[in-house]
């Protein structure tokens, strides 16, 4: 008769390792999302969305390990994560009123909702409440994006960012007991990853494309830009560099310094007025054209580039035609 061999049990790692390791992992995360968070500031959003989101793959992989302490300061870091970013991305970079509010509202939207999906898991009032500030979470949610209106580019970050939650959210269901927690947290995941390829493809097809300025969209364009350019050819007849540049972009001041003004200055002569004739928006960048007057030419065209960085636009090129 053949023996009976018990099974042997997978060798695993001692638990004060596992420790050392998810602390580190942890610690590492912080450190990119500080850094992340810095690079958006700068202006640099590619390297920074890159950090934040190596960020949101280390949070993830913490949340299904078995140490339950590391599992709790994941949840926490990833939950303070959420307005940090959302406030950078769109404060710090865009600058834009309505697109703040958004933010906000979206932020807080995520975060009740990952709390009261944690609530339903549990006894029958935590179910009740939990059930609750989901569905309060979702209406504002949707209402929040139609009340307060953001750019393409906006919309994918905030598609990106809530997705990450979800994600995070549905790998945290595929590690309960139960056909049913695993069977929404795969849906969930796959949910999420369409979302935000699909969201980024729309994004992109729209925000590389350039958009004709019209109607209202001109009117709030030359409040802004009028005042600029205002103020940068009262400096060039002045022959005051430093008034003549104080709105130009760091790489626009190195294009157009003072020789070049004064070049401009003694061929065209004074300026006298200019009359808008269009413009444009492709992603971040706003073109408008004018036609000016000055006292040795009568007709001359003009095209700028603004750009716009923490609220604040600058003449990023100007091209004669």
């Amino acid at each position: 008769m053949r023996e009976f061999e018990p099974p042997q049990t997978r060798r695993q790692l001692p638990r004060s390792i596992l420790y050392v390791i998810s602390f580190i992992c942890l610690v590492s995360s912080i450190a990119l999302l500080a850094t992340g968070l810095i690079y958006i500031s700068k202006d640099s959003v590619v390297w920074g969305s890159t950090f934040i989101l190596v960020f949101a793959l280390i949070i993830t992989a913490l949340l299904v390990t078995p140490l339950r302490i590391i599992k709790m300061l994941a949840i926490t870091g990833g939950l303070i994560s959420i307005p940090l970013i959302v406030y950078q991305y769109l404060f710090i970079y865009f600058g834009n009123t309505e697109q703040i509010k958004l933010g906000l509202v979206v932020s807080i939207g995520f975060s009740t909702l990952l709390f009261g999906s944690h609530l339903i898991n549990k006894d029958f009032w935590y179910k009740i409440f939990g059930s609750i500030l989901i569905l309060f979470a979702s209406a504002g949610i949707l209402v929040a994006a139609v009340v307060f209106p953001a750019s393409e580019l906006m919309q994918f970050i905030i598609n990106f960012t809530g997705c990450t939650i979800t994600f995070i959210f549905g790998c945290y269901l595929i590690t309960r007991q139960g056909l049913f927690f695993r069977f929404w947290g795969v849906a969930i995941i796959i949910a999420s990853v369409i979302i935000v390829f699909s969201s980024g493809i729309y994004s992109f097809t729209k925000y590389i494309q350039p958009i004709k300025i019209e109607g209202v969209a001109e009117q709030e364009m030359l409040n802004y830009v009028n005042p600029i350019l205002d103020n940068m050819w009262q400096g060039y007849n002045e022959k005051n560099y430093d008034k003549y540049s104080q709105d130009f972009s760091s790489d626009m001041k190195e294009a157009a310094n003072l020789k070049s003004m004064s070049d401009i200055n003694d061929v065209l002569g004074s300026y006298i007025k200019r009359d808008f004739i269009s413009g444009e928006k492709q992603g971040n960048t706003i073109s408008a054209n004018f036609l000016y007057k000055f006292s040795k030419k009568d007709e001359m065209s003009f095209h700028f580039e603004f750009i716009e960085t923490k609220g604040k636009h600058y003449i990023n090129a100007m091209s004669a035609q």
